[in-house]
């Protein structure tokens, strides 16, 4: 594999130094479009510019949220003739800086993203062939996968550039393809490893992002890039890369703490059937009854043997050698800026943990079968009506939890039941059967007196539907329970 590490192709740089200090050279006129952005992006700087997402087994495929800022540089700043060029440059310690300029006549030629090869025993876990979005994955292995992202950069007077922040390694080459590679290796106490690396497809306007999780090898990363080709297409599938692609203001990971009226909650008990709202179809009408037939608490994993996707698991990695759940170690980290400095571990505090399981039935009330979520979740109140997030950070800090696999979204680890699922779906959910569901859910015991079972049977946001009818479950007596 032939590596090129000058940021221009040899045959071409003399001719873009002559042209540059040319004195028949334009003096370039910044547009107000461009000033606008500049001034928006200078004000951005001054504040943090992103929260940083956890890695877990349960999110490793989700799609890396954005941490890099996208300039508009106009090309004419190159006098002369424009020609393709991608490169990365290394303004500071831990920041990278992208650079792909499509030059003055690109192909413009629709095209689609092959994935040419992935390891045996990785297959597709998300989105299809040819599309914007592939996430592949080992079922023997959840920490090792792959996400592809397929990108359609700028053309025209706009020059594409990301900052990528808190890179702890880098290399840049040419494939054997002609492609440009940009590789750039994450890896710090508070995210798990992974690599991300960038192909652009020289002479066109496109670019696949690959994000590499877990226990992939050098060598298998390697051929996964060598393989990443375009092919002709009907329509374009690529994602634009646009000013509205990327939010102007930092983005957030977390929930803020909301507060509600508590005389607005509608709290539902052991034993009573709640109804969902009736939803009126073409076909017919589908409704939902739930009924709670027992809340109980455990120190321990009996009686658990599925996962949130009602499959198999083994939850003896989480199980002290008595056989009483692990305490979740929470470790805080105090954030670097990712470009001159890294995330540094602060402190750590240790927090006891129970097992609380729910078993419900679900009843299809309509008459047409449906896709029924099993969304319940967990939710902090205390005497105030303030919604307490668990996963709330600082503006200077946040935290990894050693438990963070069984407490992804504060929903529920496991999920089991006989019937027929997709997923942590009832699919299809027939018209007149009754299913009985047994849910489990890893919560910190100091939290129970403030906590909430909110019972979803349609599968609705807290946000939207706090005060319209969603049944919640005052699990404060668990807390007596547990002394």
């Amino acid at each position: 594999m032939a590596k090129n590490y000058l940021p221009f192709d040899d045959e071409y740089f003399d001719k873009i130094v002559e042209d540059a200090f040319s004195p028949e050279a334009e003096v370039h006129v910044f547009s107000d479009r461009y000033k606008q952005r500049k001034e928006r992006l200078m004000r951005k700087n001054n504040k943090r510019n992103y929260k940083k997402p956890v890695f877990s087994k349960k999110s490793i495929f989700a799609m890396v949220a954005a941490a890099a800022v996208v300039v508009a540089v106009p090309t004419s700043v190159y006098a002369g003739s424009r020609i393709y060029n991608a490169y990365m440059t290394e303004p500071a310690k831990y920041q990278r800086d992208i650079t792909i300029d499509v030059g003055e006549n690109p192909s413009m030629e629709i095209k689609a993203l092959n994935v040419g090869w992935v390891p045996e025993d990785m297959k597709m876990h998300s989105g299809a062939e040819h599309t914007s979005l592939m996430k592949y994955g080992a079922d023997t292995d959840d920490m090792r996968g792959i996400s592809v992202l397929f990108w359609k950069i700028p053309t025209g007077d706009d020059v594409f550039q990301e900052s990528i922040k808190s890179a702890v390694t880098s290399d840049s080459y040419t494939d054997s393809n002609g492609n440009n590679v940009i590789l750039i290796g994450h890896g710090q106490d508070l995210h798990e490893k992974h690599d991300e690396a960038w192909v652009a497809f020289k002479d066109t306007p496109y670019a696949a992002q690959v994000y590499i999780m877990g226990d992939v090898s050098d060598e298998e990363r390697d051929k996964i890039l060598e393989n990443l080709s375009l092919e002709s297409w009907d329509t374009e599938v690529a994602m634009d890369w646009s000013e509205n692609q990327r939010s102007e203001e930092p983005v957030e990971y977390y929930e803020v703490v909301t507060k509600v009226d508590t005389s607005s909650i509608k709290l539902a008990n052991i034993g009573e059937p709640i109804t969902s709202v009736e939803e009126i179809q073409e076909k017919g009408t589908y409704s939902v009854e739930a009924t709670i037939n027992d809340i109980r608490i455990q120190n321990n994993f009996d009686g658990i043997t599925t996962d949130s996707f009602n499959n198999s698991a083994d939850y003896s990695e989480y199980t002290n050698p008595d056989g009483t759940v692990k305490d979740n170690i929470r470790t805080w980290y105090r954030y670097g800026d990712g470009v001159n400095t890294l995330d540094e571990k602060a402190y750590e505090e240790t927090l006891a943990q129970s097992v609380v399981v729910v078993d419900v039935t679900y009843k299809n009330t309509g008459d047409i079968d449906w896709d029924e979520c099993i969304c319940s979740s967990m939710v902090r109140i205390d005497d105030d009506g303030n919604i307490l997030d668990y996963t709330q950070g600082s503006e200077d800090m946040d935290y990894n939890d050693s438990m963070h696999d069984l407490k992804v979204d504060d929903m529920m680890f496991s999920i089991s039941t006989d019937y027929a699922m997709s997923k942590n779906h009832l699919e299809p959910f027939k018209a007149g059967d009754t299913v009985n569901v047994q849910m489990a859910f890893l919560v910190n015991t100091e939290d129970l007196p403030d906590l909430y079972l909110m019972l979803q049977p349609t599968g609705v946001d807290i946000s939207e539907e706090i005060g319209r009818g969603t049944a919640f479950v005052d699990l404060s007596f668990l807390a007596d329970k547990n002394k």
